[in-house]
């Protein structure tokens, strides 16, 4: 795959420009962890105050964008702030079990032991979010079902299968696809869809920033990076 790096472009082109099937990439809004010291996090934190608001800021200009399919993981962080951009486009969500934060769902912290959590299951999903659509592999034994951290050998696989996912299916042929994703993960992705981009030398993404590309004829581009023109600079985080 070739790939265009164009990290000072803000907004999305124009859809004649964009090729076959459009891909925004969003982190999720400031979680409980991303304000607290790591020896206090937990296995799946809500969002803050904060991110109520990022996330009713960046619902509102992907919106403008007019995305025609909305996904994201099962961290409640992810469908936190999917549940905004939801209400504001009227999209039905699907909760995918291979969109979540490199590492999967444990507790504990370094140098200490990470102990693997099971991750929200089916019912508790289905009964705070009732409509959306939800991945047969999140049972109710959760979606991560208690297993070792994950390397970053599994998390590459990982995001080649996602990747793939995004390039071979056909529903998304066509289509302004949005994934409510995390930070690494959305580090990785990038890197596997631009490989002459080092994952380790992407910045950190902002809560809520949104990078956006396109895959036609086997290649993909990069119209926008880590895009925050959404929030005002004193709800950047």
């Amino acid at each position: 795959m070739k790939s265009e790096y164009e990290n000072e472009v803000e907004q999305p082109c124009d859809n004649s420009s964009e090729g076959s099937r459009s891909i925004f990439l969003v982190r999720h809004a400031q979680s409980a962890n991303n304000a607290l010291p790591e020896c206090q996090r937990v296995c799946d934190p809500d969002i803050t105050p904060l991110g109520h608001e990022q996330s009713r800021m960046a619902a509102e200009w992907l919106e403008s964008l007019n995305p025609s399919r909305l996904y994201c993981s099962g961290f409640l962080r992810s469908l936190r702030t999917t549940h905004y951009v939801a209400m504001k486009t009227g999209l039905v969500p699907t909760v995918r079990q291979d969109l979540f934060e490199i590492g999967g769902c444990y507790a504990g912290y370094p140098p200490g032991p990470l102990i693997g959590m099971p991750g929200r299951g089916r019912q508790a999903i289905e009964g705070e979010f009732p409509g959306w659509q939800v991945d047969p592999k999140i049972t109710s034994d959760g979606w991560w079902y208690g297993r070792s951290y994950e390397t970053q050998e599994e998390a590459v696989g990982r995001s080649e299968s996602i990747v793939q996912w995004l390039e071979k299916t056909e529903e998304l042929e066509g289509e302004r696809s949005v994934l409510v994703i995390h930070a690494d993960l959305k580090r990785l992705l990038l890197a596997t869809m631009l490989e002459a981009i080092p994952w380790h030398q992407l910045e950190d993404a902002y809560n809520t920033s949104v990078s956006h590309l396109s895959f036609a004829d086997d290649e993909w581009r990069l119209h926008s990076y880590n895009s925050i023109s959404h929030l005002p600079a004193k709800w950047i985080t």
